[in-house]
């Protein structure tokens, strides 16, 4: 097999470190995996250290050449002694972190190739629409390749280093005394239990059907575009025009509901109004929705990085979580949405942005009565309570009255904030914040109430 000198050089080093004791040995096989190996007798030697590490043997030349004898293996002497004539260098692990960095370039270029055949044969196909998902799928690869690329290299810190880290953090909460740390959801209290929506953490909302989870997430991202932030809602569950048709009224607009029943005269004026208000609020918002019917793991990577690179998002929405699938499909439900849930925690971190996951619960937390619900009702996997920075039930009390419960707070208290819910409007607003209820008009004045009505009526 033919490859890079510079690759065969550092895999040299590498193994020739590995052989000088157990620590090294078990590095190099939690940096590089068997089948990444360009040489077959470099990878025999990596699964032969593996073994033995994995069975507690000391590592060293002469018991790696007596393990291989022993279990009938055969590695060429001229390779065995080159590399144990190699010297690895004062520095092992930089060695280390040189060929992992290796093998990504190598794996992105070869993405790069297939990108380029792509485009060339898109040059003379007549499926036009096809060859530009066929160029689309290419690049796709690429950048997956290099976001692996980036999460492969992990951050070590010093003790020195976490003294800085942990003064500047002083610093910025002495700073924001007062003030969120994060964005704004709509509901202040809400806000004074989370910090805001944090960049980096899996926020995780949910309730039974009926309960408003679109709703509010329609609500948080027409607040965030009157506040001067971009967000995106992949939507999982409704198409792009259902889910418009649910949001207009966050943004101030008639339903498409109330729409359809008015008369045969069509919306009035104040209606149509309303209407052309809230178009143009979409337009300002920064909002961008991806419908994500049948989107997997790896839909739901390319999907967020689009939306963080390109739209540069302050926050991303997913309606919902139990929606999207796995890669591969296992046989274990539980376990497929376990998955689901890692790769929103992962992407949280990696984009540094908040991740508003919408979730279902399970029946038996509504089969209790009126009890609150805890986070055992989460369906389907007991990963989505341990991924998750944050959980928020969404708990009916009443026809008009629903209850945001703080059940998990990685990063302070927990806690309930009641809001009132308007079905007309789509809308929670705070309790804590809502001014008194005016009086009610005397029994004698019934016009003031048929007054209110028609305004009603007018959506």
């Amino acid at each position: 097999m033919s490859a890079n000198p510079i690759r065969l050089d550092l895999e040299q080093r590498a193994l020739a470190g590995a052989l000088h004791g157990t620590t090294e040995a078990a590095e190099l096989i939690e940096s590089i995996a068997p089948d990444e190996w360009a040489l077959a007798e470099h990878r025999q030697l990596a699964v032969a250290l593996a073994t033995m590490v994995e069975a507690d043997h000391a590592v060293s030349a002469e018991s790696v050449a007596d393990f291989l004898v022993a279990t009938g293996q055969r590695v060429a002497p001229d390779v065995l002694a080159t590399i144990t004539a190699r010297d690895p260098g004062q520095f092992y692990t930089q060695i280390l972190d040189r060929l992992t960095a290796r093998i990504q370039l190598e794996r992105m270029r070869l993405e790069l190739r297939d990108l380029s055949a792509a485009i060339r044969a898109a040059a003379e196909d007549e499926n036009e629409v096809g060859a530009l998902a066929a160029i689309d799928a290419s690049l796709d690869r690429l950048l997956d390749a290099r976001d692996r690329a980036e999460a492969d290299q992990a951050q070590s810190f010093s003790p020195e280093e976490l003294a800085e880290v942990y003064t500047e953090e002083l610093a910025v909460a002495v700073e924001l005394a007062g003030d969120l740390p994060g964005l704004p959801s709509s509901i202040p209290s809400l806000d004074q239990i989370l910090g805001g929506l944090v960049g980096g953490r899996m926020i995780v909302l949910a309730g039974r059907p009926g309960m408003g989870k679109t709703a509010f997430l329609a609500q948080v991202a027409a607040h965030l575009g009157q506040t001067g932030h971009r967000s995106s809602i992949v939507s999982a569950e409704m198409s792009t025009a259902e889910l418009m048709a649910r949001m207009a009224p966050a943004f101030g607009g008639p339903s498409a509901g109330r729409l359809r029943g008015v008369g045969a005269g069509g919306p009035s004026d104040l209606a149509r109004n309303a209407a052309a208000a809230a178009a143009a609020a979409v337009r300002n918002s920064g909002l961008h929705i991806i419908d994500a019917n049948g989107a997997t793991t790896s839909t739901l990577r390319r999907t967020v990085r689009r939306a963080v690179r390109s739209h540069h998002v302050d926050v991303v929405m997913v309606d919902y979580l139990q929606l999207i699938h796995a890669d591969v499909p296992g046989r274990n439900r539980e376990r497929e949405v376990a998955v689901v849930s890692q790769t929103c925690k992962e992407l949280a971190r990696r984009y540094d942005i908040p991740l508003l996951v919408a979730a279902q619960l399970n029946r038996s937390a509504e089969q209790r009565g009126g009890d609150r619900p805890t986070l055992a009702d989460l369906r389907e996997s007991g990963a989505i309570e341990q991924d998750a920075d944050q959980v928020i039930f969404l708990h009916r009390t009443g026809e008009l009255a629903t209850e945001l419960v703080v059940a998990k707070n990685r990063h302070g208290p927990t806690g309930v904030v009641p809001t009132h819910w308007a079905p007309g409007e789509c809308a929670f607003t705070d309790a804590r914040e809502m001014p008194p209820a005016p009086p009610l008009p005397p029994p004698s004045s019934p016009s003031s109430i048929r007054v209110l009505g028609a305004r009603r009526d007018e959506f």
